[in-house]
């Protein structure tokens, strides 16, 4: 039992010192001078900050955008170069890992115009001078690596070689120039008609890690890790266009020409995502609950599930609550929840202070939807969000901590899973109300139930290397099987004390 929760802490001992009141979380005293910070309570160790200046051209589907990186070595180790990730040249082509990979799922690439590809194009990329390093233009310097498959046409990390080493302690600022096409969705980032969901958009510096390597991984199938920061950020896209990011919103500019700039800011986060569209509407309300603190909720709801709205703001209620009183409290002060455009492809999935859920025009209450992604997106607030795993190589550590928590929070409310079934063409849902479905925790799946030798892949095998059938069950089904089994054997009481000291 000792060495069991040992070496789970131990997989997140880097990424948290204990916080009183429950939750781990990432805290150390260093400060980021920037307007509006001087009244944020400071909950990380801040060493990738970003201020941000982009513009949507909705025509073009282009981001044009330009960042300040303030990045602080906070390691005992000097390096002279830096990593960055370029994720949305995963879908530059049909060549990159995460393409070839996706090939192995059967993804049908034949849909794919043109137009509907995607890049990352670091445009300029110069030194700012500071503490021991000199101003410098990088960009000449830059280069394409594939540290994960050796693939040559894979182009999601570059290296930058430095002109000389950033110390232990030392700041330094890198301004880069940059261009990002967006794409026909992929992975849950992209676009459909006039529904923009971006995520993993900008140039992204990777993880200098303790022994002074960099943890800087090719995006093939898996998803993310970073470092804590605060993220500054203006957004100028078509005036009228509703608008949902990380963090918060500051101030609205309308530019005069059509368009409006909007400012977020973000505090002590790991990434930054955002959305726009203007069908979006627009819904507010409070989570108050005894020894938990006040949080904004903050939901965009597409036209169409304008009855589900209740329901989405049931759901994100009970996933603070429960999360909150049995791990820690959610320390931000608001929430963003993110009801996709249909068929956008954005649904289910997390970002710091904001995620998608998903429900269909016709969703009974019965299907549990939006109620299930609601709570399961939600919780990844603390299980991603504050507790900051490695998603490239432990993704278990948050998927499937947080699928047993959500199974938790299912049970305790008494949301069973009824079976139903969609007909003409996935429109019309049919509740079978005595037929229970298992969840992912019960029982074999559907590769070929316990047979199947994708269950044999090794969990502590890392995510990005596993077969891409096998992540499901790897991240999800076997670490929430354990996790309940492990309650079984210690009982709740106990099983509660240890996720949240």
């Amino acid at each position: 039992m000792e060495s069991a929760i040992g070496f789970l802490l131990g997989r997140w001992a880097r990424r948290l010192v204990p916080l009183s009141g429950g939750l781990l979380l990432l805290v150390n005293l260093s400060t980021f001078a920037g307007e509006f910070l001087n009244v944020q309570p400071v909950r990380s160790d801040r060493i990738a900050n970003y201020t941000m200046d982009v513009k949507l051209d909705v025509d073009k589907h282009l981001i044009e955008g330009s960042e300040v990186l303030t990045w602080i070595n906070k390691t005992a180790h000097p390096t002279q170069e830096l990593r960055f990730h370029l994720y949305y040249n995963a879908w530059l082509n049909d060549r990159s890992s995460f393409l070839r990979t996706s090939t192995r799922r059967r993804l049908n690439l034949r849909d794919y115009r043109e137009g509907d590809w995607a890049y990352c194009r670091v445009e300029q990329m110069e030194l700012l001078g500071q503490d021991s390093l000199a101003a410098a233009d990088l960009t000449s310097a830059i280069t394409f690596i594939q540290p994960d498959d050796g693939n040559p046409d894979d182009r999601t990390v570059i290296r930058v070689p430095l002109p000389a080493p950033v110390q232990p302690g030392d700041t330094i600022r890198v301004k880069i120039r940059w261009e990002s096409k967006v794409p026909r969705t992929f992975a849950r980032t992209g676009v459909r008609g006039d529904y923009y969901f971006i995520a993993q958009w900008f140039p992204k510096i990777g993880v200098l890690q303790p022994d002074g390597t960099w943890n800087c991984h090719q995006f093939i199938q898996t998803e993310f890790f970073a470092d804590y920061g605060v993220y500054d950020v203006r957004l100028t896209v078509p005036t009228g266009w509703i608008v949902g990011a990380s963090g918060q919103e500051m101030n609205v500019i309308d530019n005069g020409d059509g368009t409006s700039t909007h400012r977020y800011l973000a505090t002590d986060v790991h990434d930054f995502a955002w959305t726009t569209s203007p069908h979006y509407r627009v819904f507010t309300e409070k989570f108050s609950e005894p020894n938990l603190p006040e949080v904004t909720i903050r939901l965009l709801l597409m036209p169409d599930h304008l009855d589900k709205k209740a329901r989405y703001f049931q759901a994100t209620r009970q996933a603070l609550k429960y999360y909150g009183s049995w791990f820690g409290p959610y320390p931000y002060p608001q929430v963003t929840v993110v009801d996709p455009a249909y068929r956008s492809g954005a649904g289910g999935m997390e970002y710091p202070t904001l995620f998608t859920g998903g429900t269909r025009w016709l969703s009974p209450p019965e299907t549990r939807s939006p109620e299930s992604v609601t709570i399961h997106e939600c919780g990844h607030q603390f299980w991603y969000g504050l507790v900051g795993n490695n998603e490239f190589e432990d993704a278990w550590l948050d998927e499937g901590f947080n699928t047993y928590s959500q199974s938790r929070v299912m049970d305790t409310l008494g949301l069973t899973r009824i079976y139903y079934q969609r007909y003409f063409h996935g429109f019309l849902p049919v509740v079978f109300p005595d037929i229970v479905r298992r969840f992912r925790y019960d029982s074999g799946d559907s590769f070929d139930g316990l047979r199947s030798p994708l269950k044999r892949d090794p969990m502590a095998r890392p995510a990005y290397e596993g077969h891409p059938l096998a992540y499901r069950i790897n991240a999800y089904s076997k670490p929430t099987l354990i996790l309940r089994t492990l309650e079984n054997y210690l009982g709740w009481e106990t099983m509660q004390k240890v996720m949240s000291t």
